[in-house]
């Protein structure tokens, strides 16, 4: 993970508690924010106390009322993704590691022509 991802998230925090400290250190209330977002501030609060998970484009427009980068708030959402989709599989760290590489061997050969059929972006 980029040093600028960890030190704006910490090493273990979770998207929603990150969401609500940068809310936070910016001064504003959820009630704000949940408006800005376009939804109930209930629904805010379940994602700030990571019982609810947020869509992909609430990432990107908490990024911009939040003043945060947009990247560096999609790593921390998608790690998140991640772990909750492996939580409890006895082989989460091997398919991690497969899928690594799978990734990387893909975008090598995009790189090298492979047809527009067969490209997917990750």
């Amino acid at each position: 993970m980029p040093n600028l991802v960890m030190s704006l998230f910490g090493k273990w925090n979770q998207f929603g508690t990150t969401v609500r400290r940068l809310r936070k250190e910016r001064g504003l209330l959820l009630r704000e924010v949940a408006a800005l977002l376009e939804v109930d501030p209930s629904f805010l609060s379940r994602i700030e106390k990571n019982v609810k998970s947020a869509a992909k484009e609430h990432v990107v427009r908490l990024a911009c009322i939040l003043g945060a980068d947009e990247n560096d708030l999609m790593i921390a959402y998608l790690s998140d993704k991640i772990l909750y989709e492996l939580k409890g599989e006895k082989l989460a760290k091997e398919a991690i590691s497969i899928a690594e590489k799978k990734m990387e061997y893909l975008a090598g050969s995009w790189h090298s022509g492979m047809d527009e059929g067969n490209k997917r972006s990750f």
